[in-house]
């Protein structure tokens, strides 16, 4: 592989070995992995994919690590992660960002052109590509709401897709099942004074503040049932507090689990399983995870 990794590196490619999972997560636990790859742009990602694939070596895209659980045992692939990829470009009513651009940022230059209907991303802690691809969303709004078209990654050829190609739903597409890697995503927004759209970010940053945790989490554990928080029934059952291990469900939103030191991946499984056996058993309600599982 050193040959392999010199190549990478002249195409301004950072690649780390046996990095601490723990660093690559907003929820920080997990084992080694193996590889941890930054590309600076796409050409770098294509060959980093090439690699990759003529090695026989697994990989996955990791863009802020909100919403994904790194195994305790480790990942032995690769992770490539792209943050180094961030273009936001505004183009009268439209905005591009492309995949490594943070929800928050793409929301402020949105703001600081007048361009309205990603509020509901300002406290958002994750980034383009990772949004789109799980239909992130908040406050009654969806990332799918506003996109138009989708840059991707198809193998080795970059295609411009149609948001209808997509299969969005209540966060879902079929981005994974389909082995695309999300390049950026072009916005159709709305003119819109700049006072009121400042007004509702801060609406939306200041309830975001009130109502989720502060400590280290993965984001929502469960997604939405019948149009229902599970947080509010969880809360009910009077869970909120509860911890396994270094993990516990947030006594500020019950549908979180926080890190309250030391927590480990099987920590938050065990937890989250334990809490839909509980919804499960008083309500008849199969709750589904939100949060994506890496390694081994």
């Amino acid at each position: 592989m050193e040959y392999d990794l010199r190549r990478l590196a002249a195409a301004h490619v950072e690649v780390y070995e046996n990095v601490d999972g723990a660093t690559l997560t907003s929820f920080k636990s997990g084992g080694r992995v193996r590889y941890f790859m930054r590309p600076s742009d796409v050409d770098g990602l294509a060959k980093c994919i090439y690699t990759l694939v003529c090695r026989g070596e697994k990989y996955s895209v990791l863009g802020n690590g909100t919403n994904v659980l790194i195994s305790d045992n480790g990942y032995g692939g690769a992770i490539i992660n792209l943050s180094r990829m961030k273009t936001v470009k505004i183009s009268g009513e439209y905005l591009y960002a492309s995949s490594g651009v943070s929800l928050p940022l793409m929301a402020q230059v949105a703001a600081d052109n007048n361009l309205s209907g990603l509020e509901y991303a300002v406290g958002i802690p994750g980034a383009v590509g990772g949004a789109v691809t799980m239909n992130a969303g908040a406050y009654g709004a969806e990332t799918a709401d506003y996109i138009t078209a989708i840059d991707v990654l198809n193998g080795d050829t970059v295609e411009t897709l149609g948001a209808e190609e997509f299969d969005f739903g209540y966060r879902t597409s079929n981005i994974g099942a389909r082995r695309l890697i999300v390049l950026g995503a072009r916005f159709k927004l709305n003119r819109c004074n700049r006072e009121e759209i400042s007004a509702r970010m801060k609406k939306y940053a200041e309830l975001r503040r009130r109502t989720q945790p502060h400590a280290a989490s993965a984001g929502s554990v469960f997604k939405k049932f019948g149009g229902e928080s599970p947080g509010y029934y969880i809360d009910i059952l009077g869970l909120k507090g509860t911890k396994m291990g270094g993990a516990e469900v947030s006594p500020a939103h019950a549908n979180f689990i926080v890190n309250a030191g030391g927590a480990t991946t099987a920590d938050y499984l065990s937890l989250a399983d334990t809490v839909a056996e509980k919804m499960y058993e008083h309500y008849g309600v199969e709750l589904e995870r939100e949060v994506k599982v890496l390694g081994d």
